[in-house]
């Protein structure tokens, strides 16, 4: 496949659209709507979409994994995030309440092995949805800027306490891979990193799950569930 034929595909990957399930208020449950390419998400026409966000949290302890971006890309680059991804469209997400939900725990899934390289005691570990547990409601953390208004479900991902991690691989649009460096810190002192840089050295991503930490104490008691 020609690197033109990958851009041209990945431009007009369909993403699900969603909303608050009352159109006239602003807050509420977020539903599905329908579809739009990838290219029109991410545009001046704003059009809101869900995404995952994900927290992993090394078992026993109060340490999360975080990643540095890559310095090529357009947003943050060279910044510190978490994982995360976009949910996909498929028919079957506008015939169920519960199938955004279900959606974005099946994103959560496939990012997180996709992007997180784990061995235990010598062996490859596959991350299972039983590792994960939900922060609080599908698409409680909001981003709403000129050309990105998105609705992210959190998750916490549990990693077994002996699990040896990698670096990041990052896949660009021709094919080529990069591997981005993982940290391991105490999540004590990323909040307080956080206060101190906000967004400077920190993506969207990761910087809508520490503000919400800074006035809640939810993520912590999830991570210390780990």
């Amino acid at each position: 496949m020609s690197d033109a034929t990958k851009r041209s595909i990945l431009r007009w990957i369909h993403l699900i659209v969603v909303g608050h399930e009352d159109p006239m208020q602003r807050q509420g449950k977020i539903v599905p709507y329908g579809c739009a390419a990838r290219n029109l998400v991410h545009s001046p026409a704003r059009i809101p979409h869900a995404t995952v966000q994900i927290i992993p949290v090394r078992c026993g302890t109060r340490n999360v994994f975080i990643h540095q971006r890559s310095k090529k890309v357009r947003t943050s680059p060279g910044a510190w995030d978490i994982l995360g991804g976009h949910v996909a469209f498929e028919m079957a997400l506008l015939s169920s309440p519960s199938s955004l939900s279900e959606a974005s725990m099946t994103t959560a899934l496939r990012e997180a092995r996709e992007e997180m390289l784990l061995k235990v005691d010598g062996k490859p570990y596959l991350i299972q949805q039983k590792d994960f547990k939900q922060v609080g409601e599908v698409g409680q953390f909001t981003c709403d800027e000129p050309k990105n208004v998105e609705y992210s479900t959190a998750f916490v991902l549990c990693i077994p306490n002996r699990a040896v991690v990698s670096d990041s691989p990052f896949e660009y649009r021709d094919g080529t891979v990069e591997w981005l460096p993982v940290s391991e810190i105490r999540w004590d002192d990323l909040l307080n990193n956080y206060k101190v840089k906000k967004s400077a050295e920190f993506a969207d991503g990761i910087s809508r799950i520490l503000e919400h930490a800074l006035i809640s104490v939810d993520i912590e008691h999830i991570i210390d569930q780990c």
